[in-house]
C-alpha cells in the first residue's frame, strides 16, 4: 500500500481534518510528521494514496491550508 501524509502548519487543523475523515469514514492516523518531510507543528495524517483527494477536498471546505506528501515505498 502507498501512503499520503497530510502537512498541516497547526496541530488543531490536523485535529480537526482527522474528525472530519472520521466521520466520512475516510481511514487515517494521526502520526508524527516524519522530518525528512516537513519541519512543520509535529503531526500529520497519513492515509491511503488513493483517498487524498477527499482529504484535499475536506480540507479545501474546511478553510485548512493542508500539503499532501505521497510516500513511496
Amino acid at each position: 500500500m502507498t501512503f499520503a501524509y497530510a502537512l498541516f502548519k497547526t496541530a488543531t487543523d490536523g485535529m480537526i481534518l482527522h474528525r472530519r475523515l472520521r466521520e466520512l469514514g475516510v481511514k487515517d492516523d494521526i502520526c508524527p510528521t516524519p522530518r525528512h518531510l516537513a519541519d512543520s507543528c509535529g503531526i500529520s495524517l497519513r492515509f491511503d494514496v488513493i483517498a487524498a483527494g477527499a482529504v484535499r477536498e475536506e480540507a479545501g471546505r474546511l478553510g485548512i491550508p493542508v500539503e499532501l506528501v505521497v510516500q513511496r515505498p
